[in-house]
């Protein structure tokens, strides 16, 4: 339901919505050593967010990634809607109901899944995950 491309994506999120990251640029080296990630991962996910405008990057000797201040309103699931939007594949699957399985006790536990984990993206913000911050 739920990819690792997700998970990383909103800890890098919320590392940089943290209120002593806001404003200013962290480096992909700071990011990696605090969230301990590879570098080349790191790397396109960072390039990802940018281009689809929930971080600011600036490059240069005083550059780095900042969130982008129209991000801290939005809610983790508008964040994982939006780039969405930038792949070719979702970060929260939508599982399917098969109408051949009426009455499937598997199928309605995973759509109440569903439907939990949207309801809590959805009425969560991106400063509200950040002030949850804990390195």
């Amino acid at each position: 339901m739920l990819t690792r491309e997700a998970d990383l994506i909103l800890r890098i999120v919320q590392f940089l919505a943290i209120p002593e990251n806001i404003g200013k640029g962290s480096t992909a080296k700071i990011i990696r050593q605090e969230l301990g990630l590879p570098a080349i991962l790191l790397r396109n996910t960072l390039r990802g967010l940018a281009t689809a405008g929930v971080i600011e990057s600036q490059r240069g000797r005083s550059g780095g990634v900042a969130i982008a201040e129209k991000t801290l309103g939005l809610t983790v699931l508008e964040v994982l809607n939006i780039m969405d939007n930038e792949a070719s594949h979702a970060h929260l699957h939508a599982w399917r109901s098969d109408p051949g399985r009426n009455n499937d006790p598997v199928q309605e536990l995973m759509l109440k899944a569903q439907s939990a984990v949207r309801e809590i993206f959805d009425g969560t913000t991106v400063a509200q995950l950040a002030a949850r911050y804990k390195n």
